[in-house]
């Protein structure tokens, strides 16, 4: 754990956010925080309802019709928005690339009641995507006083956040390989893991990979790469890249020999000079305690 939050005064606002003092929220003990994945109230018996379309219909516990969802949350493209439109490529239905309305990343894929169960993993991820652009410009302005700060999120919340968004894509079929579009299907273990009523096991998930030259350029986007399986053309894995940072989220378990991979990392700490600016992300198992140090260096961060 770094030492800014080791000597965070408990009775300030607690880091995660909540408004709660420290104390009284997310700190455990002496030098000690963690954030509690979110929880959903899921009924001791289902509704019995399964809505045609709805990715979540195996849960027998559907309410409302069937609903338009943002696969990318609508909130992280509120951020890339420049006048309600956004230049948009990659997508078999996208010609080039195109200038989009956030509505067009849309697709009946959830039914209203599990569209707004799972909007608690949009909220996380709002908050993660806009605090790296804070950061980005409180080092890049020369006339903002500095300030360390600490920022504490439960880092199964981010996963979540990652295969909700992995599912979209794939069950909306906007995933494609060689212009070729791959299979709709998810692996219907996904589900228990999504819902919160079953772990991720040991080496699937969040993964931040190092790259070559070990820079971050930031660039106000957000890149979605999926990776899918030779054998059956599925998709299980996809590169995140939020902001110029890339993360890989895997759905199958890695080998974790590759040294330049940090499987959960605990801590992301970017610095200069002058002040630090720190994601913490708490899991559940505290084994978990890799810190990514990046130093800035004019537009870039190594």
């Amino acid at each position: 754990m770094n030492q800014l939050l080791r000597n965070y005064d408990v009775y300030l606002p607690c880091p995660c956010g909540s408004g709660k003092k420290g104390k009284f929220c997310c700190w455990i003990s002496s030098g000690k925080w963690h954030k509690k994945k979110s929880h959903f109230l899921l009924p001791a018996r289902p509704a019995e309802n399964a809505v045609d379309r709805c990715y979540l219909k195996s849960t027998l516990d559907c309410g409302g019709n069937i609903s338009r969802e943002h696969y990318i949350s609508e909130g992280v493209l509120k951020q890339l928005n420049e006048n309600n439109v956004l230049q948009a490529d990659g997508l078999l239905w996208i010609d080039g690339t195109a200038n989009l309305p956030t509505s067009a990343f849309t697709s009946k894929i959830l039914c209203e009641k599990h569209n707004s169960l799972l909007s608690m993993f949009d909220d996380t991820a709002i908050k993660f995507f806009k605090l790296l652009t804070e950061f980005e410009n409180a080092f890049k302005d020369p006339h903002a006083v500095p300030k360390s700060e600490v920022y504490l999120f439960a880092g199964e919340d981010i996963e979540r956040w990652m295969l909700k968004t992995l599912i979209g894509f794939v069950v909306s079929g906007n995933t494609s390989k060689d212009r070729q579009p791959l299979p709709k299907t998810i692996d219907e273990s996904w589900i228990p893991i999504l819902l919160g009523q079953k772990d991720f096991e040991d080496r699937v998930g969040l993964h931040y990979k190092i790259t070559k030259d070990k820079k971050i350029v930031y660039e106000n986007s957000f890149a979605f790469l999926p990776y899918s399986s030779e054998k059956d053309g599925n998709v299980k894995a996809a590169q995140f890249s939020l902001k110029g940072w890339d993360f890989e989220f895997m759905m199958i378990p890695t080998l974790g020999l590759d040294p330049n991979v940090i499987y959960r990392p605990r801590s992301i700490i970017l610095r200069n000079s002058i002040m630090e600016k720190i994601i913490e992300l708490s899991w559940d198992d505290p084994k978990y305690e890799s810190v990514l140090i990046f130093d800035r260096v004019g537009q870039t961060a190594q």
